[in-house]
């Protein structure tokens, strides 16, 4: 371990008699939360309509039996991951897509042809992949043909052919209040991470990605996707959504909140975050921070959670797999892109760089509660005082034991002798 962080721990060790917050605790802090009308939060009901397209001569994608195998537990042959399983472990039981929910797969195929109109009387052409119209003919299919009442469903997914017709993974609508409807590709329908990713879509989340350097070099650019750790980014890697969007849907919870009100500078906090999923999981599992100190970054929300390749997390990248994350949202959105900021492993410390707040996150060992985190927020990028007790720029080394400090006194002796 470099000296740096061995004095670190050395002083968080001593401190953590009074300044531990241990995840069974709940506090209330000052962070800005803001929620669109109609938002599900806590407890939902993914009463799901699931129907396959066959347009033009082309599909489906698969049997009924293998679909349903694919969503639900409890069939002939169910798959080891199943949608229902990700809902219910990533959401902590809130999230329920079951057949006990009201889910159901349509035994029939409903056939598109390659051109004509919707039950509305709007044309449409096939070889341009008009998935919206060919859902509103589809819905009309089951309604008068098969006899399903599609209106009885809130969520509508629609698999459509495999190959080249659509040149997507999925699609999905935003928020919606009754009429939810999401696409899923004949290729990828035997990945939960696609269904829910669409799904979540529904629920009114956004994508997960990450700021990227630009190939000319200089400035980054935010690439949508590009989260190895929430289901809203990539496919098809299985995995659950990310801190934002888990708190977003309210199947997280913060164990503490800081802002400068209640997070003085320079002083060290210590945590210790169970993982997300798996057999230790809970849902009070991530640690929210408003960066209010500092002003362009006070427009910034901050997420920290820590996540172990376990149970619908197994599918975590090396990038994050096992490792304490650090996410940004924009105060006042109610329907953010979150951005993955870092991911860091065992002994690894850094400081937050790109929204300019400065935040300290030294990760340090794991235990069989979770993962140890511990936070400062700096005053000055150099020790000010040397006597008033504090990490004035968190960089692990108080007053005295600061090399500004050292460099102060060896000057002042040359001065004086």
């Amino acid at each position: 371990m470099q000296p740096a962080l061995q004095r670190l721990l050395w002083v968080l060790l001593a401190l953590a008699a009074v300044r531990s917050v241990m995840a069974n605790e709940v506090f209330v802090g000052a962070a800005r939360d803001s929620f669109v009308a109609g938002q599900p939060r806590g407890q939902v009901t993914l009463k799901t309509l699931v129907i396959q397209l066959q347009v033009c001569g082309q599909g489906p994608a698969t049997t009924p039996e293998k679909l349903a195998a694919a969503l639900f537990e409890g069939e002939a042959h169910s798959q080891p991951e199943t949608l229902q399983g990700m809902f219910s472990s990533c959401s902590y039981g809130n999230a329920d897509f079951s057949r006990s929910a009201g889910c159901e797969v349509v035994s029939a195929t409903v056939p598109i042809d390659c051109s004509g109109k919707t039950p509305w009387g709007a044309p449409f052409d096939s070889l341009t992949c008009p998935y919206t119209e060919w859902s509103d003919v589809a819905n009309d299919y089951v309604k008068h043909v098969l006899g399903i009442n599609w209106e009885d469903f809130k969520y509508k997914v629609y698999v459509v052919p495999p190959g080249e017709l659509c040149s997507w993974g999925g699609m999905g609508w935003v928020g919606c209040k009754s009429d939810c409807r999401a696409w899923i590709s004949g290729d990828l329908w035997m990945f939960p991470t696609t269904w829910m990713h669409e799904l979540g879509h529904n629920l009114y989340l956004n994508h997960a990605g990450s700021f990227q350097p630009l190939s000319s070099g200089g400035n980054s650019q935010y690439i949508a996707y590009k989260d190895d750790s929430g289901a809203m980014g990539h496919c098809c890697s299985t995995r659950c959504f990310n801190a934002p969007h888990s708190f977003q849907l309210g199947w997280s919870k913060a164990l503490d909140s800081l802002s400068k009100g209640n997070f003085a500078a320079g002083e060290w906090r210590s945590y210790v975050l169970p993982p997300r999923v798996g057999p230790s999981s809970k849902d009070v599992n991530l640690i929210r921070v408003s960066p209010d100190w500092d002003g362009p970054a006070a427009a910034y929300n901050f997420f920290l959670e820590y996540r172990k390749a376990a149970s619908y997390d197994a599918g975590l990248l090396p990038s994050v797999r096992d490792k304490v994350t650090l996410y940004s949202t924009p105060v006042g959105d109610s329907m953010p892109f979150t951005t993955l900021e870092v991911a860091m492993g065992q002994n690894q410390i850094s400081h937050e760089s790109r929204i300019g707040s400065h935040l300290a996150i030294w990760v340090g060992s794991e235990s069989a509660e979770g993962m140890r985190v511990n936070l400062c927020r700096p005053l000055s990028d150099h020790e000010i005082s040397c006597s008033d007790g504090r990490d004035d720029d968190c960089d692990g080394f108080i007053d005295e034991e600061d090399s500004d400090c050292q460099a102060r006194t060896t000057t002042s002796r040359k001065l004086l002798s």
